[in-house]
């Protein structure tokens, strides 16, 4: 059994993970939760509730969408990520970077729009769940990479912004 050390929202936890034939046994505080796959999805089991959700894995965090609430975790010791959106990328505040592989649905911004730190700027659709992305900064959208209907991969650029200071 692997020992990982992950961070969910502020808090950061150390989990056991072991690979199954139909998926992973993850041991979290001496509580046994067993991950498998059901077809597109994974069957999610602690004890004797079941739950079904997606999971999209990228460079240093993990996405699952379990009864439509979307729940990010994070290896510890990466970058810290406060929101979605928010690029993980140490000191770099003039890039919105794709959390998470996805398609884009929405751009809410145009290029020389003034932004807050914060604001929503674009929506990404990714296991079945709309993500608004956040500003990481105040600025002026500078550039748009992307457009709606186009995949994004983890951490690609979809807009960049001059930061204000």
């Amino acid at each position: 059994m692997a020992t990982h050390r992950l961070r969910y929202q502020d808090c950061e936890i150390t989990a056991s993970v072991k690979k199954t034939d139909s998926g992973f046994v993850v041991v979290i505080d001496d509580k046994e939760i067993t991950i498998s796959r059901k077809g597109d999805c994974y069957s999610i089991t602690n004890g004797a509730d079941v739950c079904y959700g997606d999971v999209a894995v990228g460079k240093s965090r993990v996405f699952t969408s379990i009864d439509n609430q979307l729940i990010e975790f994070e290896l510890a010791g990466a970058d810290s990520v406060s929101s979605a959106g928010d690029s993980g990328h140490a000191g770099e505040k003039d890039k919105l970077r794709a959390p998470m592989p996805g398609k884009i649905v929405k751009i809410l911004v145009k290029a020389g729009d003034t932004v807050k730190a914060k604001q929503a700027l674009a929506v990404i659709e990714s296991m079945k769940m709309e993500n608004q992305l956040l500003s990481p900064s105040a600025g002026e959208v500078k550039a748009i990479h992307f457009g709606p209907g186009e995949q994004v991969d983890t951490d690609e650029v979809i807009i960049e912004l001059e930061v204000q200071d």
